[in-house]
């Protein structure tokens, strides 16, 4: 196996990108197809009409912006309070839609937290606000929401249950965009209960109305989905297939989780078919997209999957040296739980090389 092209030492890079580092979104990082996060160039979902123009909604714009921008910062309990003074303004000045949209935000923050009950209650306020004022899109993606969430929690039926009833919201209002990211959901939660086949079929049927809407976003996340079922049902030359194009569609977008979950599957599929060569390849690729994001903690991913490939690979001498930069990253980065895993991996490959 050759050496991947990767720095005998990593640890540099990331001590010199601590002070930069910029986290996945929430949405981003539950993966799971749901609306996007705030957007900070534009004025999100959230527009103006004339009956909410002022002062007020200025104030409330800006809040919410500035939520998003604590939330790619890492400050998700930040995000959350902007958030909640925005939703405080847009229900006193009356505007629902605006209102509902800020539950959405807050509810994927607290998913992100791990505070599912929190998570639960804004979105349940969301769908009420959606439904007293006929939002049937709200209703949608509220929907969705909450099923991923309960997916979370391990609530495959009652995950199921709610998206199915998106589903048929979408379909009686003819929302293709609505259609793509429910079925692509339903997808998600029966690969929670192990029926890959089934899994399959509901993300080719997403993929349909994912085209058709033109939606490259949701493309991108369905085929990673459906590479990951491929995978799974050890059909690997298919989940070559899916995850290879969810990585051109990411590349070309800019879409960074998108496209480390495109790398991660294909390496995965690469070191099960032994084509360590064409895993290295990718896993430069990853180190040098993190290194752009200046983002320590996927430079730390990076040297873990090049460690595990490395002892799939049978090389004991490398697989103890990434494992040794992944414990000086982790130690770095503060995370004594994975400098933890790291002296007890060191320790069994140890143990392993003295027998």
């Amino acid at each position: 196996m050759r050496l991947p092209s990767l720095p005998q030492s990593l640890l540099p890079i990331v001590v010199a990108s601590l002070q930069l580092a910029v986290p996945l979104s929430a949405s981003a990082q539950i993966g799971v197809g749901l609306p996007p996060a705030p957007n900070f160039n534009q004025q999100l979902n959230i527009k103006p009409n004339s009956g909410t123009r002022g002062a007020d909604r200025n104030d409330a714009d800006k809040l919410v912006i500035l939520g998003g921008q604590r939330e790619a910062q890492g400050d998700l309990r930040g995000a959350i309070a902007a958030w909640e003074q925005a939703r405080e303004i847009y229900w006193d000045i009356n505007d629902m839609a605006a209102m509902g949209t800020v539950y959405d935000y807050i509810g994927l923050a607290y998913a992100q937290l791990g505070r599912f009950d929190e998570a639960e209650d804004a979105l349940r306020r969301r769908l009420a606000v959606a439904r007293d004022n006929g939002d049937f899109r709200g209703q949608i993606y509220g929907l969705n929401n909450m099923g991923t969430i309960l997916l979370r929690r391990g609530g495959i039926a009652g995950a199921q249950e709610t998206l199915e009833e998106a589903l048929v919201i979408a379909r009686n209002v003819q929302s293709v965009e609505g259609e793509g990211l429910t079925l692509s959901n339903l997808g998600l939660t029966i690969a929670g209960s192990g029926n890959y086949a089934r899994a399959i079929a509901f993300y080719e049927e997403a993929m349909r109305f994912r085209r058709q809407g033109e939606d490259i976003a949701g493309q991108t996340n369905t085929l990673n989905h459906l590479g990951r079922a491929y995978q799974m049902s050890r059909n690997y030359q298919a989940a070559m297939g899916a995850y290879g194009d969810a990585l051109r569609l990411a590349r070309s977008t800019g879409d960074a989780a998108n496209r480390y979950r495109a790398i991660d599957g294909l390496v995965a599929v690469y070191q099960a078919t032994r084509n360590y060569g064409r895993a290295t390849d990718l896993l430069s690729e990853r180190l040098s997209l993190a290194q752009t994001q200046q983002s320590p903690r996927q430079v730390l991913e990076t040297v873990l999957a090049t460690a595990k490939l490395y002892e799939a690979a049978g090389n004991l001498p490398q697989t103890v040296n990434y494992y040794r930069q992944a414990l000086e990253l982790s130690r770095s980065l503060g995370d004594t739980e994975t400098a933890g895993i790291m002296l007890y991996e060191l320790n069994r490959l140890n143990n392993q090389a003295i027998r």
